[in-house]
């Protein structure tokens, strides 16, 4: 045996034994990693088809509010008609709507026909309501050299369609609103009717204007038709020359009255100016107009401080009902306080330069001896003040 070889095959006992590497763990599943990968794409695939479904779907619309019925009314059949005998004209209007005439609750020289009562206090919506005004003035201008004198303001439009075969010129104008103004000319005169335009009853103020129409001379009698009840007129135009008669100022008039009572002209003189009037009921009550001569007193009324003292020539009136004509003209009817066969009450007319009440004829009509025997006579005497116009102040 070679010796060589054998001390090659001799282990060193120095020798570090040889110890076999570990195995590899084995490798880690790789499954888990392709799950959680499918599910992010599905959900990408998800999330995506959502996004695309929400941008091709318009959002929401909100609820339209129901539709309100057309304020329009279609059928004037059931309306009332107004005839004005002194400007000569007709018109129609709601049934449920108010008309106040000249020189009431405030209206001045004009008719208003409105869809609320002007008379309370709260102030009108007028987008919802509508007010019509009427009135007239004395002109020998021609309708568009009239149009054309007033001031000047922003025309929105002008329309010239005639109103019942009568020559008119509407125009919408721009101002503290938007108005329509419809100019209308007859015998000397010209008549505005006029209304807000943007109202939601503007159509209704239309229609009501379509039936405006002049009387013709069979139409023309001593009456006033006023919501259905006919009542007479009498018609004083005063005497122009002799009015001013001893620091009595007397006007013209025109009185309207039921035709329960009757009216008797004692007097008319056109040479001295004078006027006697009586007016009587059958149940005894009547009241006279007195002008051109006689006299009146102070009405003395419980409120003022010398209402027991007072020495001068007057009455005393316990109670009354204050009706204001106009910016000059303000009456009491009263009662007296201890009242007689003759007497019951007294128109008793605001001085202004003093600010006390006179009484007798000495008011610019001449109201005078007031004998008001009922409630109803009564009442009919106050509305007859109230729908009495004078005239020629």
């Amino acid at each position: 045996m070679n010796p060589q070889t054998e001390q090659n095959s001799v282990p060193d006992q120095n020798q570090q034994p040889i110890v076999a590497p570990p195995p590899p763990p084995p490798p880690k599943s790789k499954l888990p990693f392709f799950l959680i990968g499918g599910l992010l794409v599905i959900l990408v695939l998800v999330g995506g088809y959502k996004l695309m479904s929400n941008s091709s779907t318009p959002p929401p619309q909100p609820t339209p509010e129901p539709q309100q019925p057309s304020p329009n009314i279609s059928s004037t059949e059931n309306w009332k008609t107004y005839k004005d005998q002194e400007w000569h004209f007709s018109i129609n209007y709601p049934s449920n709507w108010y008309l106040f005439e000249k020189n009431t609750a405030g209206t001045g020289n004009s008719i208003v026909i409105s869809s609320f009562n002007i008379t309370n206090n709260a102030k009108p919506n007028y987008d919802k309501e509508l007010r019509i005004d009427i009135t007239r003035t004395q002109t020998n201008l021609s309708l568009q050299d009239y149009i054309n004198s007033e001031e000047s303001r922003q025309i929105l439009s002008t329309n010239t369609e005639p109103i019942n075969g009568i020559e008119a010129i509407t125009q919408e104008v721009e101002g503290l609103g938007t108005s329509k103004m419809t100019y209308i000319s007859y015998n000397g005169y010209i008549y505005i009717v006029s209304y807000f335009s943007n109202s939601q009853l503007s159509k209704v103020g239309d229609q009501i204007l379509s039936t405006f129409t002049f009387l013709d001379q069979n139409q023309l009698s001593p009456t006033k038709v006023i919501e259905g009840t006919t009542w007479k007129t009498y018609i004083h135009d005063g005497f122009p020359n002799l009015k001013k008669r001893e620091s009595w100022l007397w006007s013209g008039f025109r009185l309207y009255y039921p035709p329960t009572w009757s009216i008797t002209e004692n007097v008319k003189s056109e040479e001295d100016g004078s006027l006697l009037l009586t007016f009587k009921k059958e149940d005894g009550s009547y009241f006279r107009i007195v002008q051109g001569f006689g006299g009146g007193g102070r009405c003395l009324f419980p409120e003022e401080t010398d209402y027991d003292t007072f020495q001068g020539a007057g009455s005393q009136y316990n109670t009354y009902i204050q009706i204001d004509k106009s910016d000059t003209v303000r009456w009491r009817l009263a009662h007296y306080k201890v009242p007689d066969d003759l007497w019951s009450h007294s128109l008793c007319d605001f001085i202004f330069t003093n600010g006390t009440y006179s009484s007798g004829n000495g008011n610019v009509i001449g109201i005078d001896t007031i004998k008001l025997t009922t409630e109803n006579s009564y009442n009919e005497f106050v509305e007859i003040l109230n729908k009495l116009e004078i005239t020629g102040i």
